[in-house]
């Protein structure tokens, strides 16, 4: 499930999506700078 992190940078507003596993993590990865248009199949994975 994707959860919404809103934050703001030199005044423009943006929007993060943050992933949690479903059980015990086995790992960490964070990827930036990644633009993308989120759509319901998105988040669905």
């Amino acid at each position: 499930m994707l959860e919404a992190v809103g934050y703001s940078h030199a005044g423009q507003e943006l929007t993060g999506w943050l992933a949690r596993p479903a059980g015990t993590p086995r790992a960490a990865v964070i990827v930036f700078p990644t633009i993308a248009n989120r759509t319901p199949v998105h988040g669905r994975r």
